[in-house]
């Protein structure tokens, strides 16, 4: 299952326990994420994202 949350300036998108912080900006009818904040997971703790990672989220 995935879960997603966060601010007008980021999102946290949980995926089978894992969280990644994505940077970017709210905009009308959704968001609009920068790849390039797309680095490691918050959890577990600074693993990295890997290019299938990205994909997937």
């Amino acid at each position: 299952m995935t879960k997603i949350t966060g601010t007008n300036t980021y999102i946290d998108v949980e995926i089978d326990g894992r969280t990644a912080r994505i940077a970017g900006e709210m905009i009308i009818g959704g968001f609009v994420c920068y790849k390039s904040s797309m680095t490691n997971w918050l959890t577990p703790e600074n693993e990295p994202l890997t290019e299938e990672d990205k994909k997937d989220i």
